[in-house]
């Protein structure tokens, strides 16, 4: 687990290592996929498992708070929790954030809210040297009906019996 900004919480996570690492060896904050209220990292582990091996790298594989349970910006605010408190347990590693959908989503927004805050003095740097956002869940495609359609039957699937 890693700190939270909240003290009676910590943000669960899966560490995957390759045996290969060295302790110059990045580090990847993934983040899953799963439209934002599904998905959790360990459901990803087969994935993490092979960046790590491919990449050298030890990947932390972020559990954050999903939707609807836990509004915005409950899970931003876990990937930047999770990305400070990885810098301080692996500092002066090179870290990476990543994700697939909705985990693509979030590892754009914390790459933009720790250069903004990098650009202030509110909190330590993080040092981010880049980012992958696969198939990200960004742009106007929610202004479609059928994706509206989808969502509702996903998230309430009673209405449609």
């Amino acid at each position: 687990a890693l700190s939270s900004r909240e003290p009676a919480r910590a943000i669960a996570v899966r560490v995957h290592e390759a045996p290969q690492n060295g302790p110059d060896a990045p580090v990847v904050l993934w983040f899953h996929g799963g439209g934002l209220f599904l998905g959790s990292a360990r459901g990803e582990d087969v994935l993490a498992r092979y960046f790590a091996a491919r990449l050298k790298a030890t990947v932390v594989s972020v559990d954050y708070r999903l939707t609807p349970e836990y509004p915005w910006p409950s899970a931003l605010d876990d990937c930047e929790d999770s990305a400070r408190a990885a810098a301080t347990r692996w500092p002066r590693r090179p870290m990476l954030v990543a994700g697939m959908s909705a985990g693509g989503y979030y590892a754009i927004q914390l790459a933009l809210v720790l250069a903004h805050a990098a650009s202030s003095d509110a909190a330590p740097r993080v040092d981010v040297r880049g980012h992958v956002a696969i198939a990200p869940m960004v742009g106007p495609f929610t202004h479609f009906d059928s994706v509206g359609a989808c969502w509702e039957l996903a998230l309430f699937p009673h209405r449609a019996i």
